[in-house]
């Protein structure tokens, strides 16, 4: 991995972008724990929180429904709904390997997000 000889730095602004895309492309992985702890927190049942919150995406992968182009737990001024909830996905941003195993990678990620 191309940091180990050169540290990076990363500090979350906030902005949001993480939780924006096209939903072709782009989706927020959720795994069957953590939609059960959604689920739980919002205090309704797994199949209304699967109609109303959950895609199938793959017959093992579940995502976040994005609406508009944003996650649907994305609020006001940028902040998430269920922070102390949010997925793994979320929560390691923009540490994934896929982007930290070329410098390239990273590059291109920080020109999309701003920390």
């Amino acid at each position: 991995m191309f940091f180990q000889d050169n540290p990076i730095h990363f500090e979350c602004t906030a902005c949001g972008k993480c939780c924006t895309g096209n939903s072709d492309t782009h989706y927020i992985a959720l795994s069957r724990t953590e939609a059960d702890k959604l689920q739980a927190h919002l205090g309704i049942s797994a199949a209304w929180f699967k109609r109303r919150y959950v895609e199938h995406l793959t017959r093992e992968t579940w995502g976040i429904r994005m609406t508009d182009g944003q996650c649907v737990f994305l609020g006001k001024n940028n902040q998430c709904g269920i922070y102390h909830l949010r997925p793994s996905q979320c929560r390691t941003y923009p540490f994934w390997p896929e982007l930290l195993d070329k410098e390239e990678h990273w590059q291109a990620e920080k020109k999309y997000c701003e920390g």
